[in-house]
């Protein structure tokens, strides 16, 4: 079956990094539940940096559908776990995305955004000083409360 999306996984064990990839116009239904599916082959995710490539993706992930993959986010991951990286990467994210975040709806996770694939991967495998800042919960907390629409 031929669609006009795709939706990749890869785990890169050496430097416990999960990258997904969305291509075309995915429904962010269907893209939650791949996302999460992926997840339950992996053991202990939430112990893993993770990159989201949005740069070919054109679809709309509602404020709605975000605060959803933090829930579910939250439900699989420990109360306890240490906080994980997590680079989103898009076209017209701009070269600066403003330093690390964490979200109101998933504390422990740092969030960065970059239009560079190979910037978010340099500072999802980092292992610098600023991570244990970042552990430390050190930035700032952002909300939640808009849509990421990527159009090319």
């Amino acid at each position: 079956m031929d669609k006009a999306y795709r939706f990749t996984f890869y785990v890169d064990t050496d430097h416990r990094v999960l990258v997904v990839r969305l291509i075309g116009a995915m429904p962010a239904h269907e893209f939650l539940n791949r996302l999460f599916e992926a997840y339950d082959t992996v053991a202990e995710p939430w112990t893993y940096n993770r990159i989201m490539d949005f740069r070919r993706f054109r679809g709309l992930l509602s404020a709605d559908d975000i605060a959803e993959m933090g829930r579910r986010w939250m439900a699989m991951a420990p109360p306890d776990c240490k906080r994980t990286r997590l680079a989103i990467v898009g076209s017209g994210m701009g070269p600066d995305s403003g330093g690390p975040t964490v979200s109101p709806h998933v504390p422990n996770r740092l969030v960065c955004h970059f239009s560079d694939y190979h910037l978010a991967r340099d500072w999802a495998i980092s292992t610098d000083e600023a991570a244990v800042r970042e552990d430390a919960g050190e930035w700032a907390i952002i909300g939640a409360d808009h849509d990421l629409s990527i159009q090319a």
